[in-house]
């Protein structure tokens, strides 16, 4: 754990962790999640396995969270309890949206313009990777439990680390 020095920038970009002897995690033969943290927070990065629009869920049971909660990214950010689905925002324009507390990811700017069907759309950046920054204070002190849900939205791929029959990925956030 770090105490001073370098951090991570959420750029959307996982170069600087390795220089931060941050721990890697090789998801996939296309993906790896890296964790970095110091004394309060907790930085996730992990790439995709081709630019795109991407989506990722996260469920997250920690001490503050035993029930569990949904941390979702994708051009928005939400957050709902794992045992209340009926939290889950269910349209792109729900009010539920952005309400996030102690917790941050980048999602996709706006690059333009474009022309689909006859009617102009905004068109995003395409995402090479994902960050997130957690609050030791809001999640707790202790063992988190994850699993990590990443999607690409232009081909329907995926990958669930661990996989569903898998024990979930202890981190130790102290």
């Amino acid at each position: 754990m770090l105490t001073s020095g370098a951090y991570p920038l959420m750029d959307g970009r996982c170069q600087e962790y390795e220089a931060l002897n941050a721990e890697q995690v090789e998801v996939s033969s296309e993906t790896d999640l890296y964790i970095f943290q110091d004394d309060h927070y907790v930085w996730l990065c992990h790439t995709t396995p081709s630019a795109g629009m991407s989506w990722d869920d996260i469920e997250l049971f920690s001490p503050n969270y035993a029930n569990g909660l949904n941390l979702h990214a994708s051009a928005q950010l939400g957050e709902w309890p794992l045992d209340e689905p009926a939290a889950q925002p269910k349209t792109s324009s729900s009010d539920l949206w952005w309400r996030v507390e102690g917790w941050w990811a980048n999602t996709p700017g706006p690059n333009g313009m474009e022309e689909v069907n006859g009617r102009r759309q905004t068109k995003w950046m395409d995402i090479t990777a994902r960050e997130y920054q957690l609050s030791k204070d809001r999640f707790g002190r202790g063992e988190w439990m994850l699993r990590f849900h990443f999607h690409m939205a232009d081909d329907g791929g995926g990958v669930i680390y661990p996989a569903a029959e898998k024990p979930l990925y202890a981190l130790n956030a102290e």
